[in-house]
Formats: C-alpha cells, sequence, structure tokens
C-alpha cells in the first residue's frame, strides 16, 4: 500500500531576470520541467504559479534538490530559494461545479466531473492515474468521502464538498471546486 507523503518544504521559483521572461508559464511548464530532473511526481505536491512568481510544495528532501538543480523552466531562466511555506500568498484559483452523478464512487465522481463514461474513469483506476488524497485508488467501488482531494492524470484536481440534492430517480447532484 502506498503510503500519503508530506509536502513540508516550499520552494519559490522566478525568473532571473523578469524582462526576458516567457509571460505564459503554466502549472504544466513547471511540473514539466521538474519531471525533466527526473523526480517522481509523488514527490511534489501543489505548485501554485501567479505573480512573477511559482511556490513548488514538495518533500523535504526535494527541497534542497529542486533549489540546487531547476535552472530553466522552458526558455527562461529562473532562481529558487528555499522559503516557510506561509509566506505563499497565491491561492489556487477553483471553478465550483454542481453535477449529477450516480453515487458517490470514485468511477461515477472522474466520470461526472471530466464528462467521461464509467468505463473510461475505471480504466483510469486500473491505470493507477486517479489519486484520492495522494493515495493510488486501487478500487473503482471506493466511497469519496467529503473534504477529499481527487487527483486524475492529465485531466487534473478536484475538491469534494458533498451532496448537493437528488434527482427524481434518485442520482446524486454533488458540489465540487474543480483546479482552474
Amino acid at each position: 500500500m502506498k503510503m500519503e507523503r508530506e509536502y513540508t518544504a516550499c520552494v519559490k521559483v522566478e525568473p532571473i531576470n523578469a524582462k526576458f521572461a516567457d509571460e505564459d508559464l503554466s502549472h504544466r511548464d513547471f511540473l514539466g520541467a521538474l519531471i525533466n530532473l527526473g523526480i517522481e511526481r509523488d514527490c511534489i505536491g501543489d505548485i501554485l504559479v501567479g505573480d512573477g512568481k511559482t511556490y513548488v510544495y514538495c518533500t523535504e528532501a526535494m527541497g534542497d534538490f529542486i533549489t540546487d538543480n531547476l535552472s530553466r523552466v522552458k526558455h527562461t531562466d529562473v532562481k529558487c530559494q528555499r522559503v516557510p511555506a506561509d509566506e505563499c500568498t497565491l491561492v489556487p484559483e477553483y471553478e465550483e461545479l454542481r453535477v449529477n452523478v450516480a453515487s458517490e464512487r470514485v468511477d461515477a465522481m472522474v466520470a461526472g466531473v471530466y464528462n467521461l463514461s464509467r468505463t473510461v474513469a475505471a480504466r483510469l483506476i486500473t491505470s493507477e492515474y486517479i489519486s484520492i488524497n495522494g493515495i493510488i485508488a486501487k478500487n473503482a467501488g471506493k466511497t469519496v468521502r467529503v473534504g477529499d482531494a481527487v487527483s486524475v492524470r492529465n485531466h487534473g484536481k478536484f475538491y469534494y464538498d458533498g451532496i448537493d440534492g437528488t434527482t427524481k430517480k434518485n442520482r446524486l447532484y454533488i458540489k465540487i471546486r474543480k483546479c482552474i
């Protein structure tokens, strides 16, 4: 069983010269640069991008490695430094949605949130592309609880905020916050 990781280190990443920096660096660009360093995805937590700087939450062991080795993101030369986690003032942006699903099972929620069939959602689970609170989901029937964070590789992440009603056919309306 895979253990949940503690993302206790925070690394601030800024362009060395803002004048020559790419203006449209995204989460994907930073994640790609980190993966190219040979870092496993499960050693990296949230990556918050904005205001000309980015904050990368990671395991304690990866904090110094990233600081010492990350020097370029896309075409931009960057500098990195460890900072206290409370220095990050960036707030992730969410889209609040009300989604109609059959149940609180992870396959049903992923299918509803990302407009997939349940078969495709189940295939994502067997491919270990879905995690709940940082732990790989092994079973399509796993129930998602209020407050859980569900990450789907190549699709995104959402937080489950609870049931918001039912239909006449006893399907559920759920509230989620989908990361933008």
